[in-house]
Formats: structure tokens, C-alpha cells, sequence
């Protein structure tokens, strides 16, 4: 499997997890919550650089892992 398919998989994992996390939120605005997952995935839908892509990934895992946003 190419880098690109394994990272295309990787963030769809991620957008799931998040969404998941987004249901347990108690007191964030759920739905902004929601709205700023799919405008960052959006924003970041070209990002071709290996290194880039790991950085997202990255971030966005840390966010669930820290249980920062309560």
C-alpha cells in the first residue's frame, strides 16, 4: 500500500475518532466542534507532503489522546 492510500486511511480513522470524541464533549459546543473537525480536514483535503500529512495526523491524534477539549 502506497504512503498516500495508507495516509488517506489513517486520516478517515482519525475524522471517526474525532467525531466519536466530539459525543462525549460536555461542555464545548458540540456542533462547532463538528463544523471545525470538517473545515480543518477540508482544508488540509490537498496536502500532498509526507511530512506535512504526518504533522495533521499528528495533531489531531494528540487532541483526543490529551483530553483537552472537555
Amino acid at each position: 500500500m502506497s504512503h498516500v492510500a495508507t495516509s488517506r486511511v489513517q486520516a478517515l480513522k482519525l475524522y471517526k475518532n474525532l467525531l466519536r470524541y466530539s459525543q462525549r464533549l460536555q461542555y464545548t459546543d458540540k456542533d462547532y466542534f463538528v463544523e471545525r473537525i470538517r473545515t480543518e480536514f477540508e482544508q488540509n483535503r490537498d496536502v500532498q507532503d509526507q511530512a506535512e500529512l504526518d504533522r495533521c495526523l499528528k495533531r489531531g491524534e494528540a487532541l483526543i489522546q490529551r483530553n483537552r477539549v472537555v
